[in-house]
């Protein structure tokens, strides 16, 4: 009897290999064009990703004007004070403030560096914000000093006889 060599005893692992011939080094080996069009499909759904947001962004800063909202009457302020409202939301406190002169200005309570609440000192004439010592001037919002780069937000005023509303946030 002459003996066959390389042939191995039919076993449970060689018969699965014969009902299922995969070559592993083959199995494991992508190919450029599958690897392409796996970059390409996750950076597409990246970029309509951005873009969907950007639009959703325009979308919304287009949809609608700000509101026009009653805020006080001229007789509610005593010269030299101010009164804290809510404009444009519920969500964002302003100062009404009335100088000396009794002309009105109005600003956004949230200081431009980290958003703490200003405190007006009428004495003064400046808005404190007590978080990082920023001072901004009472009577045209700009920072005096501390570490906001920017001046207050103001809010547009308009009077229609003794009452007075906001019409707008200008930053």
């Amino acid at each position: 009897m002459k003996k066959i060599k390389n042939i191995q005893p039919l076993t449970e692992t060689t018969k699965w290999r014969e009902d299922f011939p995969v070559d592993e080094v083959k199995a494991h080996f992508v190919e450029r064009r599958e690897f392409t069009k796996f970059l390409l499909l996750i950076s597409g759904s990246f970029v309509m990703g951005q873009i969907y947001i950007g639009a959703q962004n325009v979308l919304r800063k287009n949809s609608k004007l700000p509101p026009i909202r009653k805020i006080a009457s001229v007789d509610d302020i005593k010269a030299n004070n101010f009164l804290t409202f809510s404009y444009p939301t519920k969500n964002d406190t302003c100062v009404l403030v009335r100088l000396e002169d009794s002309s009105f200005v109005a600003y956004s309570n949230k200081c431009t560096h980290l958003m703490c609440p200003v405190i007006p000192k009428m004495e003064e004439k400046i808005f404190h914000c007590p978080c990082h010592s920023g001072f901004f001037d009472l009577a045209t919002g700009n920072v005096l000093a501390g570490p906001p780069q920017r001046g207050l937000d103001k809010v547009k005023l308009k009077f229609v006889g003794n009452d007075i509303y906001a019409e707008g946030v200008m930053t």
